[in-house]
């Protein structure tokens, strides 16, 4: 009996080693099944990573993707198209396809604006087919009828993007980087007050300036982290009061937020910072500048900007700055004119330029159907 006793505790007790065995195989096994998937699932996320970023370089030098909102052809529309080609800008128009992006209940044009680009930058599907290969790339929204893109735009605009990031942002912030210009719209006309308390709300973007004359947000250019747009759009969403919020009004007050914030020491928990191009490296917006007085795009403007017809490129001549995408928000008597004579001097028949405008004008037929006004092979510059 003692012998049988004895026998039967040493079974319970290899047992639960036995069990403990089990246990840690178990877990051995997993552990490496996890490293296992892990491996393949890195080296295949590697793998397309790089395959992707090979075939967007050979679009363009980095991981830029450039869009425009529109929802008809315009003169306007099919003069930046070519200007963004001829720049080795492939540029993506949304907008035009109706069935996609439907905004007949919105009645004001700039606000469908907002509701297109929220729609794209937060939708998987819509990121795929717009070439938007991950949440870090850099993507540029501008307005779509009154944009001129200059020679090597997507180098130009991607490094000076980098310089203000490392000089503008802290660490783990990405830079949300706008045009901007020196009429406080909608709430000021240069200096009338359009809106009651107008002068107030536009003299706290003053400080960040520093003494440029280009003080007020331009929503009709921004270059940014898709992930981060994603992100302000939807706050830019949340904060219009109806589906007609004018774009630029909205999109100020979200950057008005952020200064008051920064005033008061409240943490933010954005994942992005606004900043704007005050000194036009990247955005000149034409405003108040002999850009949009008629007849005098070409004469020089002390502390203003015009377009340099010796050297063929817009200058600031208050920031000594030739920035590469331009935005005729005032007036726009010389948009057309200013955009021929660009095209004489820079458009030539090379493969890049082609390749560019076939494959705009493939993914919407209506391009292809209605832009023609400035097709003359006459424009073309010699090789």
């Amino acid at each position: 009996m003692v012998v049988g006793h004895t026998a039967a505790k040493r079974r319970l007790i290899r047992r639960p080693r036995t069990f403990l065995a089990y246990v840690l195989m178990a877990l051995a096994l997993a552990k490496m099944i996890h490293r296992t998937a892990q491996f393949v699932s890195t080296g295949w996320d590697v793998r397309l990573a790089e395959a992707t970023q090979v075939r967007l370089d050979a679009r363009s030098p980095a991981e830029l993707v450039f869009f425009a909102f529109s929802d008809r052809v315009t003169d306007g529309l099919c003069a930046s198209i070519e200007t963004a080609a001829m720049s080795g800008v492939d540029l993506h128009v949304i907008g035009l396809d109706h069935s996609e992006f439907d905004f007949s209940e919105v009645k004001h044009a700039k606000s469908k604006k907002i509701h297109g680009y929220l729609r794209l930058l937060n939708s998987a599907k819509l990121r795929k087919k717009y070439d938007i290969a991950r949440n870090e790339t850099i993507v540029v929204l501008a307005d779509a009828s009154d944009v001129i893109y200059m020679p090597k735009t997507p180098q130009r605009a991607l490094e000076e993007y980098h310089t203000m990031r490392e000089r503008l942002v802290p660490k783990g912030k990405a830079l949300i980087l706008f045009a901007a210009e020196g009429n406080c719209w909608p709430h000021m006309a240069g200096d009338q007050e359009l809106i009651v308390g107008g002068r107030d709300y536009c003299a706290k973007f003053h400080e960040k300036a520093k003494g440029s004359s280009h003080k007020y947000l331009n929503s009709g250019g921004v270059i940014g982290p898709v992930s981060a747009l994603a992100e302000m759009y939807r706050e830019i969403h949340s904060s219009m009061k109806t589906a007609d919020d004018e774009d630029q009004m909205i999109t100020a007050l979200v950057y008005a937020k952020q200064i008051d914030d920064e005033r008061f020491g409240a943490q933010s928990i954005k994942n992005y910072v606004i900043a704007l191009d005050h000194q036009a490296r990247v955005f000149q917006t034409g405003w108040h500048t002999h850009l949009e007085i008629p007849g005098k795009y070409a004469e020089r403007q002390a502390n203003g900007a015009y377009f340099d017809a010796t050297t063929g490129v817009f200058v600031n001549t208050e920031h000594n700055s030739t920035p590469p995408i331009i935005h005729f928000n005032g007036g726009k008597t010389n948009f057309l004119p200013v955009v021929r004579d660009i095209l004489r001097r820079h458009r030539t028949d090379d493969e890049t330029y082609g390749a560019i405008q076939r494959r705009v004008r493939a993914r919407d037929p209506a391009l292809a159907a209605n832009c023609t006004v400035i097709d003359d092979s006459s424009l073309r510059a010699p090789r």
